[in-house]
């Protein structure tokens, strides 16, 4: 289960470091990505393993030009 969860978190911080930094990936729109590569998690499993990276919420990640 926690290989699991390594996995799922590679994937995670792969998409925010591979996001555009104007418009920041949110947790649901993660979460939906997760979905289309069929892992099924929660957007609060999202938040925690994303939190868990040191990652801020998309409001925070956001940066303007």
């Amino acid at each position: 289960e926690e290989m699991i969860a390594a996995k799922i978190k590679t994937v995670i911080k792969n998409l925010i470091e591979g996001e555009n930094s104007a418009k920041p990936l949110s947790d649901q729109k993660i979460c939906d990505l997760l979905k289309k590569r069929d892992i099924n998690i929660s957007r609060r499993t999202v938040m925690k393993y994303r939190e868990q990276l040191g990652y801020q919420s998309s409001g925070s990640r956001k940066q303007y030009k």
